[in-house]
């Protein structure tokens, strides 16, 4: 063989070896006598590719793709690889769909951790359901209610003795409940979640339950698990709290803490809105003259001519003694002025009806906000009270005592 043969043939054996992709050598690139080893070389070529092909369709988890050729003994080791990992990947899927009797005896160690995986598994599914008997005991026993749904179908799978007792004595709600928790959706609602219903036996009550659903295994399905808990008299009671904590005492208006919050929301999120700054004149003179039962009379008198007179979406708040607010959401400073009057001569009216000995009347002063406004909710109160003040200084030769 001639030097160059050799050069050539070695350098084409390091790429095949080496390098992918490598194309064939050709016959004509060496001597006459050496084309016999370049054929060799070339099948070897073709085998060793197809080799690296089939292995790293197995590495990439590809076990169905291009089968290599019969006469390529490089591939046996890695047919009978991707055999051995075809039948494991079946095994694998009957034990998870339960099937807890598979055994692998081929892969060495692997088999060895496979079957002892297998057999806990048989273990702790059978520990699973004593438990789930167990569970089924102690929630007959709580005062919770307790549903379980299979996970697809939605079928109702347990129900403990509570809610079943619900359907005797409340079908409506017990079946109100039902419906609620079958259209359940973690990824909305979240593991703990709340349900208000009507009440069917008090007419405008609302019922709240507060839910913790699960994921679970239960009896072999996949299932969701629904605790709920009636928190009416809870929420009840925060509605009570919260309602104190942001009404007046006397007139069950908003008060002047409801009234900032409102300002700061409607401020932040920029929102067009009027402040009518609203005055009962005279207030102090009504109390010393006539008492303070009077004075009483005279505020819960605005308050009610205030409910009738403003839009229902305007918030009418008492912030001081003879001091209101009333925040007007889209509205117009002329519709806004248009409503304190026909407040005002609405109390005229009502002086001379009651026959009073004093006339009952107001004062107002109107500021308008927008997505501009550079003032704080303090600052805006501040300019509508001064509004107030000119309106007040305006008209004070109409009150007369």
């Amino acid at each position: 063989m001639e030097q160059n043969d050799t050069d050539v043939l070695f350098e084409y054996l390091r790429k095949i070896l080496f390098e992918r992709n490598t194309p064939m050598l050709s016959a004509q690139e060496v001597s006459p006598e050496s084309e016999k080893l370049v054929n060799g070389m070339n099948l070897f070529h073709d085998w060793l590719e197809e080799n690296f092909r089939f292995a790293n369709d197995i590495a990439e988890g590809n076990l169905n793709g291009i089968e290599p050729s019969k006469d390529n003994p490089l591939c046996a080791p890695l047919k009978m690889l991707r055999s051995n990992l075809s039948h494991l990947m079946w095994q694998t899927k009957q034990v998870a769909d339960g099937d807890y009797s598979q055994r692998v005896a081929m892969l060495g160690e692997f088999s060895t951790a496979f079957n002892t995986m297998t057999m806990q598994l048989k273990q702790r599914e059978a520990a699973l359901k004593e438990h789930n008997a167990l569970l089924s005991h102690i929630t007959d026993n709580i005062g919770e209610y307790v549903a379980v749904l299979d996970e697809e179908t939605r079928e109702s799978l347990y129900e403990n003795k509570a809610l079943v007792d619900m359907s005797i004595e409340e079908p409506r709600l017990a079946e109100d409940l039902r419906y609620s928790i079958s259209r359940y959706d973690m990824e909305s609602s979240g593991r703990s979640w709340e349900i208000s219903l009507l009440s069917s036996e008090e007419e405008g009550r609302t019922l709240y339950y507060h839910v913790d659903s699960f994921y679970i295994d239960w009896q072999g399905k996949k299932a969701i698990a629904h605790l709920l808990r009636d928190v009416t008299e809870q929420k009840e009671w925060e509605s009570s709290i919260e309602y104190a904590a942001n009404s007046d005492a006397l007139t069950g208006l908003f008060n002047r803490r409801y009234c900032m919050e409102m300002m700061e929301r409607y401020i932040e999120n920029k929102r067009d809105f009027l402040v009518c700054f609203v005055d009962l004149d005279k207030l102090k003179y009504v109390n010393d003259t006539f008492g303070h039962c009077h004075g009483d009379e005279y505020i819960l008198t605005m308050a009610a001519v205030l409910k009738e007179t403003v839009r229902k979406d305007d918030i009418i708040c008492r912030i001081g003694g003879d001091e209101f607010v009333i925040l007007m959401p889209k509205c117009t400073e002329k519709h806004s002025k248009m409503r304190m009057n026909q407040a005002r001569n609405r109390l005229l009216r009502l002086t001379e009806e009651k026959n009073l000995k004093y006339p009952m009347s107001l004062s107002y002063g109107v500021i308008a906000c927008g997505e501009n406004n550079t003032l704080s909710a303090e600052e805006i109160l501040d300019e509508s009270d001064k509004e107030m003040y000119l309106f007040k200084q305006a008209h004070r030769s109409e009150w007369k005592a």
